[in-house]
């Protein structure tokens, strides 16, 4: 360890360093970095179709979705409608539909699919009311989904999903 744990500075000079570096971020003059990068649409979707691949890349899969549809959703409001004509694929359809047929699919098992509600219930987008609604009204799937289904739709808001919240509440 030629150096020691510093890399060759005096222990003051490190201190000071990380002084900078942490007061850098505390004030906003850091330099923006990404903490990971997101895999690409076409992996994710096919983790999420594959009910037999391990929980947590599903889970990871899940979420990196829900990341991809944010920095879509949010890149066509800056870019207004500059670019909307010319994309040759509406990410967050994409997603939703992913979503929605992951939910759909037992297989992937309670746990995973109340996930898929709940990060549809964080897209609230509109779109995924219908899949949920049908989830929540399904007496015999399971209590945890369902819930998790009827939390989404709250979070969408959409007043078309009153009455199916007023009737899946009774059940």
């Amino acid at each position: 360890l030629e150096g020691g744990p510093s890399g060759g500075k005096s222990r003051g000079t490190a201190r000071s360093s990380r002084r900078k570096h942490i007061k850098s971020w505390c004030t906003g003059t850091a330099p923006l970095t990404k903490m990971w990068e997101s895999p690409p649409l076409a992996s994710l979707l096919t983790t999420l179709d594959d009910a037999d691949s391990p929980v947590g890349k599903r889970m990871r899969a899940t979420y990196f979705l829900k990341q991809q549809y944010d920095n879509y959703t949010r890149n066509a409001r800056v870019e207004g409608d500059e670019r909307g004509a010319e994309r040759p694929e509406d990410v967050s359809q994409i997603v939703i539909d992913a979503l929605a047929k992951s939910l759909a699919n037992c297989r992937h098992g309670s746990l995973l699919r109340h996930e898929f509600a709940y990060v549809m219930g964080q897209l609230r987008d509109e779109r995924a009311a219908s899949i949920l609604e049908k989830t929540l009204m399904d007496e015999d799937d399971n209590a945890m989904v369902r819930h998790e289904c009827a939390e989404a739709l709250g979070a969408i808001g959409s007043t078309s999903s009153i009455a199916v919240l007023e009737k899946g509440g009774k059940s």
